[in-house]
């Protein structure tokens, strides 16, 4: 229905569990305002929200989603928040490529593949949570200076800063160099080894 502004998916339809979002499942459904996701839920497919412009805010719940499929929130760029939760292993090429209106994004420790560009052309962009040892050349950038950077995990990868591409966005693996407070958690042990 394309009517409907708010997709409140539920964990259960019929006595079946909810498990995955189809891919395409809302695409381009310029209407929706509010996403609620199941803990349910463990895999987001592809495109499953691309291009749904007016997605203000973006609720996933619990830790039981795995994987964010290619594309899958590509072009959100109403987005502010998002909190990738704990128990995600694999992101998506593109999956929230150019979601210029998030302000705030946390990602947690143990996601094991980040496709190309999967987090690039954040414009917004102003406080970023993110475990330190993850190198993210490739799938994170933006193009402003950022208010904060919080460091989590036990290490702070030493980082290689590398070229702008053509948009002027920066390129490098360690996120703090453009940010005007560099904040780290108790739990980081070893810095730049």
């Amino acid at each position: 229905d394309t009517s409907v502004s708010s997709a409140n998916i539920p964990a259960i339809i019929n006595g079946t569990r909810i498990t995955a979002i189809a891919p395409k499942a809302f695409y381009n459904r310029d209407n929706l305002t509010s996403v609620t996701i199941p803990s349910s839920v463990a895999v987001i497919g592809e495109e499953a929200f691309y291009s749904c412009e007016n997605i203000t805010s973006l609720r996933i719940n619990g830790n039981g989603l795995q994987m964010i499929g290619r594309n899958a929130f590509r072009y959100c760029r109403k987005i502010v928040n998002l909190t990738i939760p704990e128990g995600v292993k694999h992101i998506g090429e593109y999956a929230f490529y150019e979601c210029n209106g998030l302000l705030n994004l946390t990602i947690p420790e143990g996601v094991e593949y980040f496709g190309n560009y999967a987090f690039n052309y954040l414009s917004g962009l102003k406080n970023l949570t993110i475990p330190g040892d993850y190198d993210t050349r490739g799938w994170l950038s933006y193009s402003n200076v950022l208010d904060t950077v919080t460091f989590t995990g036990t290490k702070i990868h030493p980082g290689i800063r590398y070229n702008y591409d053509d948009r002027g966005y920066d390129y490098e693996s360690i996120p703090g160099r453009h940010a005007k407070k560099v904040m780290i958690t108790d739990s980081v042990t070893e810095i730049g080894m």
